[in-house]
């Protein structure tokens, strides 16, 4: 049976792109004041480094993607297709219908399956180096199938951060807040093209 936040997760990807393509949150609504909660209820102290680090995390593409998107354009002949095609589901709907599922249901619901289930089973099987690195290989792995190497770049080096925030806290919390800022951030806020 699939869980139901994982359902929900796909049926909002599939609204997002109709034509291709923690330890105890599963199954269990983020609140608004998500960061405040978490910060209480998971150990994760308001200001500390982790707390930052999610916050922090997600607003790197503010600061960085117009070098890199200048550089790997300049670089790689195929780039700017690639990322005019992750751009093309935005026609699909209002960027005020996009942010929130993205902010509140998408970028969460990823890091409670991917870090919370993923990682959190292949560290407890494997240790918790090689549960972190086999999750993110996985987590980008599964973007290949848009056969899209800047999409599967980007979700490798992103797994990759968000799967050593929840390595190093223990805590889905900065991985979901970082996740849900950097979702919104690069994709309505401050895209790429």
């Amino acid at each position: 049976m699939v869980h139901p936040v994982l359902a929900l997760d796909g049926g909002a990807r599939q609204f997002l792109a109709r034509d291709g393509g923690g330890r105890g949150l599963a199954g269990r609504s983020l609140p608004v004041s998500a960061r405040l909660a978490a910060a209480a209820a998971l150990r994760v102290s308001p200001g500390t480094p982790l707390d930052r680090a999610g916050l922090g995390g997600g607003a790197l593409p503010r600061l960085l993607p117009r070098p890199r998107h200048a550089i790997s354009t300049g670089l790689l002949s195929f780039a700017a297709p690639e990322i005019r095609d992750v751009y093309s589901t935005r026609a699909q709907a209002a960027p005020w219908v996009i942010a929130p599922l993205l902010f509140f249901w998408v970028g969460p619901a990823e890091e409670i399956f991917w870090r919370g289930l993923v990682q959190d089973r292949l560290a407890a099987h494997l240790g918790d180096s090689v549960g972190y690195l086999s999750a993110s290989l996985v987590y980008a792995g599964v973007h290949i199938w848009a056969f899209n190497l800047m999409l599967f770049t980007a979700a490798l080096v992103c797994g990759l951060f968000w799967g050593f925030l929840f390595l190093k806290s223990r805590s889905l919390w900065p991985g979901v807040i970082s996740h849900a800022v950097w979702d919104v951030a690069i994709f309505i806020f401050f895209p790429l093209q």
